[in-house]
């Protein structure tokens, strides 16, 4: 067993060599490093299988030693020397990702090997824990979840010139219609066959994962221009042109694939993110199946304006509310047989201070999307209530408007999901004096 000492007390570190040194038919073989530095650049160089930690080192103290320890990246058993016996210390350094804590006053031969073997256990079983989290169980592949971390860390250590890379977002064509005729069991079969062949194809270093449905993703390395990364999609493309059985049948398999080049002749700001890269990605591949099946399409630079702007659009219909710059429109509705008005219908529109106004079209799916949706239609409810009370107030005074006249409010899909919906609408109601019969709630497409 190969084992890193950092320690900078030379007494504390002969300690540990004579009590593993009588251990020895366990194979102990200690390495010391007397200063963090040193155990950093010792972690990177060799594998090891057990760190023994001291949090007392000249230039770092305390669990920050630890945190340092933990962020080189490298999985690996740690346990923490502590010379302080407060055991909300050792409580803080578990949880840091210290795998077990020794007492420097209390080391001895058997405390040692136990803890060792402790240790390596706890991390044996993180790490089942941790795969079993990080991976899909339908097919094995890394799951949405490790897939992010494994972005973040190509973004920090690559710079994009030293070493590119390139993301792809790829998505079956016509998966839906297989998973409705054959069932899900013909679907999850598929989904298995897909995954198969993408492992073939992707090199060792590279990323493959499932994401979730019928869309995969993967990070490939060494790519260093467009062509290169186009030339990656088209050996994607090739890797499923094979007809799959399914059942009984041959189903051939097209993909829609979006490209996000992390390359020298990318157009990509430096200080892009992993958020802004994988939204590319993600709007490349529904520009790609818009096209039809079996395309690729790259992230470009009209598409990083669109996804600037949606994302300013998206901070600013946080405040939206607040600066009052949501407005209620009516639109009558005509009984074209007498060409009397029958209802009013409360339409939203957002007028910022700061720009034209945006259409719904535009602003109802980025507020689905953020879940200011709720938020919003609240505000529709207990406001479009409101106006319509006082409209009837003052219809009242004019014998030219005809009898019965009813509002009607439009709800999302995110809305009816909400438990507290059917209270919101009988407050709005109770608030304003609005009989049930005079209130329709309307359900938008999206619903259906």
């Amino acid at each position: 067993m190969k084992i890193l000492m950092i320690e900078d007390n030379d007494d504390d570190a002969t300690l540990v060599r004579v009590h593993l040194n009588r251990a020895d038919r366990q194979g102990y073989v200690l390495r010391h490093a007397t200063t963090l530095q040193k155990g950093i650049e010792a972690l990177h160089r060799e594998r090891w299988d057990a760190v023994l930690l001291d949090l007392g080192l000249p230039e770092s103290k305390g669990l920050d030693t630890l945190r340092l320890i933990c962020t080189t990246g490298r999985d690996v058993p740690i346990i923490v020397l502590s010379g302080n016996s407060e055991a909300e210390e050792a409580v803080q350094a578990l949880k840091l990702g210290a795998h077990d804590v020794l007492d420097k006053s209390d080391i001895t031969e058997q405390g040692l090997v136990r803890s060792l073997r402790y240790a390596q256990e706890r991390f044996r079983l993180i790490q089942e824990l941790r795969h079993r989290s990080m991976h899909d169980p339908l097919t094995g592949l890394p799951n949405r979840a490790y897939f992010d971390e494994q972005v973040e860390r190509a973004i920090t250590e690559s710079g994009y010139n030293s070493d590119p890379f390139v993301i792809l977002f790829l998505d079956l064509d016509g998966f839906k219609t297989i998973n409705d005729l054959g069932g899900h069991e013909a679907g999850d079969k598929l989904i298995i066959d897909v995954a198969n062949r993408l492992k073939d194809f992707v090199r060792k270093g590279d990323v493959l994962s499932r994401l979730g449905g019928d869309e995969f993703a993967a990070i490939v390395f060494g790519v260093m221009d467009c062509e290169q990364a186009e030339q990656v999609a088209d050996r994607i493309h090739a890797t499923l042109a094979e007809p799959f059985l399914v059942g009984t049948n041959r189903v051939k398999v097209t993909s829609s694939v979006g490209i996000v080049p992390c390359t020298g002749d990318s157009d990509l700001i430096p200080s892009v993110t992993r958020v802004e890269l994988l939204r590319g990605a993600d709007m490349a591949m529904y520009a790609a199946k818009a096209r039809g099946p079996g395309r690729t399409q790259f992230f470009d630079e009209d598409m990083r304006r669109s996804l600037i702007d949606r994302a300013r659009l998206e901070q600013s219909l946080q405040y939206a509310l607040q600066k009052d710059e949501l407005k209620l429109h009516y639109q009558p509705i005509i009984d074209l047989t007498s060409g009397h008005m029958m209802g009013l219908e409360a339409l939203c529109r957002w007028i910022p201070d700061d720009r034209p106004p945006v259409s719904p079209v535009v602003f109802i799916p980025i507020a689905e999307h953020t879940g200011l949706i709720q938020p919003i239609g609240r505000w529709v409810l207990k406001k479009a209530c409101e106006e319509f009370a006082e409209w009837k107030r003052a219809r009242t005074c004019d014998e030219a408007v005809p009898g019965h006249v009813t509002l009607h409010v439009n709800v999302s899909r995110l809305q009816l999901s909400d438990l507290t919906l059917v209270s919101t609408i009988s407050e709005a109601m109770e608030e304003n004096g609005i009989e049930p019969l005079e209130l329709t709630i309307e359900v938008t497409e999206s619903c259906i």
